[in-house]
């Protein structure tokens, strides 16, 4: 019985399974706020990403256009 109480004695005073829980939840911690960073970046940079596709399009759109009628148009001024 006495080497039940030293036992239950020496697991009150240990602070060790404390400190390793605290460490535990700060990186829980630090884990949720750059998940959340990133859920929110996320959309921002989706949403940017297909307007400069867009715009890229745009802009290759308006140069094939225009080179393919200059090219056709001396084509068939000659």
């Amino acid at each position: 019985m006495k080497t039940l109480t030293n036992l239950l004695a020496r697991f009150g005073t240990d602070r060790s399974g404390a400190t390793a829980i605290e460490y535990g939840l700060i990186i829980a911690l630090i884990f949720l706020a750059i998940l959340s960073a990133v859920t929110l970046l996320s959309g921002n940079l989706g949403a940017s990403m297909t307007s400069t596709s867009d715009a890229i399009s745009a802009a290759h759109t308006s140069s094939t256009g225009s080179s393919s009628s200059s090219t056709s148009s001396s084509t068939s001024g000659g």
